[in-house]
């Protein structure tokens, strides 16, 4: 009987052990997706702000160039070549540059704190300094991206019908309070009390922006109307 209790305890800390870990794990997807949707706009829009520019300077500077490389008897494409060059892969290496930062600064958020801490306004507001705004209001976006992510990716995987759409509600839902919720109070929680304000300047520098676009144009609140019309 006593091999047996023993037995029963070691598989019961095991399975505790692999529940843990799994739930950091699950945290920690739900973060990737919601930080890469906002990576995604804001390749989008460097793209679309770094081609007029590049298209203006080139029709500002070219012809001054072409009349220098004449002049030296150069080739024009020596001098005019970059003109042409596209800026997609600069775009999309700053977008995932900041990507990777972000996931960075939000796992170690996640990784480094205790799980047993809830989160108050008064300890919060011990807590308050720039970081203590940035990070809470950026971690919240991501998981909501993440979740709602996640939701069209289980609606599209549903046969077609009315109920597709409150299945991959309940499916995201599920999530957010499993994985999301429990995120974003766990690191609340671990904010350090009594600090400067200043804390968490480099760092907003990284989540504010990752935060702006995925509150504005990550989740597509704009579209929750059509897909609740749909569901009804």
């Amino acid at each position: 009987m006593g091999v047996l209790f023993s037995a029963l305890r070691q598989s019961d800390r095991a399975a505790g052990f692999t529940a843990d870990h799994l739930t950091t794990l699950g945290q920690l997807a739900l973060a990737g997706l919601g930080t890469h949707l906002a990576a995604d706009r804001l390749d989008d829009h460097l793209l679309g702000w770094a081609t007029p520019a590049r298209d203006a300077l080139a029709d500002a500077a070219v012809p001054a160039l072409l009349a220098i490389a004449e002049g030296l008897g150069l080739s024009p494409g020596a001098l005019v070549g970059w003109a042409d060059w596209t800026l997609a892969p600069a775009s999309a290496s700053l977008a995932l540059a900041l990507e990777l930062c972000t996931l960075f600064i939000l796992a170690g958020a996640l990784l480094l704190t205790r799980r047993d801490g809830r989160p108050t306004l008064r300890r919060w507001w011990a807590a308050r300094c720039v970081h203590a705004v940035v990070l809470p209001a950026t971690l919240a976006g991501v998981m909501l991206a993440g979740t709602w992510s996640l939701a069209m990716a289980a609606e599209d995987l549903l046969p077609p019908s009315s109920l597709a759409p409150w299945a991959a509600g309940a499916l995201a839902t599920a999530v957010l309070l499993r994985f999301g919720v429990p995120a974003w109070v766990r690191t609340v929680a671990a904010l350090d009390p009594a600090v400067s304000w200043r804390v968490g300047l480099r760092r907003a520098l990284v989540l504010a922006p990752i935060g702006l676009l995925v509150w504005t144009e990550a989740l597509p609140l704009h579209a929750l109307q059509p897909w609740l019309a749909g569901a009804l």
